[in-house]
């Protein structure tokens, strides 16, 4: 069990920044409706393995890997925790925005 949820913590720290890659490519200014709900999609996906990626590495952290002791004497481990529950608060965040927000080419907004 444990090689599989190592597994799936790297796999949504991968998707992680493939979809942020993607939002970045797909978030222009004067975007079509079309390309609104593309990034909705995308947006979605990045949340959904941003949860992905603290549900799993809480996983790790208290059950599995090296213990709670090996991480939590680490400094490296302190550096990188402040940012990883923020990023899907973000994620929220700028969803929010896009979908308040007018599109180009919709008369409905």
């Amino acid at each position: 069990m444990e090689p599989l949820i190592a597994y799936l913590h790297y796999l949504s720290i991968i998707l992680l920044a493939g979809f942020l890659v993607g939002e970045l490519v797909t978030c222009r200014a004067g975007m079509t409706t079309e390309q609104a709900r593309r990034l909705a999609g995308i947006d979605a996906v990045f949340f959904a393995s941003a949860l992905g990626a603290l549900a799993t590495g809480l996983l790790r952290l208290f059950f599995y890997a090296k213990g709670v002791s090996f991480y939590t004497g680490n400094p490296t481990f302190w550096v990188k925790m402040p940012p990883v529950p923020r990023m899907p608060v973000m994620a929220i965040g700028v969803s929010q925005r896009w979908v308040t927000a007018p599109v180009v080419g919709s008369t409905s907004m």
